[in-house]
């Protein structure tokens, strides 16, 4: 990792992005709930994404990543297995 100041990405804002993305939230809804300003939270995404970040990067890179599936799954089983056509909508 380049010299500078060290990372404020903990274990907890691992969970924090998980939860917040598994229950349909965007980045800035991620970062809020982290406390921490967007640009910080992308740059620990892009880290990752690069090849370049910590574990802790690749980790919430991932919990990101699992969170929005997990809630890509539930959208597509609540609108399949309604019976009301809005929902397909």
């Amino acid at each position: 990792m380049p010299a500078g100041r060290p990372s404020t990405l903990t274990a907890e804002h691992v969970e924090i992005a998980y939860n917040v993305s598994k229950q349909g939230g965007a980045i800035g809804t991620v970062a809020r709930a982290c406390g921490a300003p967007l640009s910080t939270v992308k740059l620990w995404m892009q880290r990752a994404k690069e090849g370049r970040g910590s574990e802790l990067d690749n980790a919430f890179l991932a919990a990101i990543e699992e969170g929005r599936y997990k809630s890509e799954i539930r959208a597509i089983k609540i609108i399949t297995g309604s019976e009301d056509p809005r929902d397909a909508q």
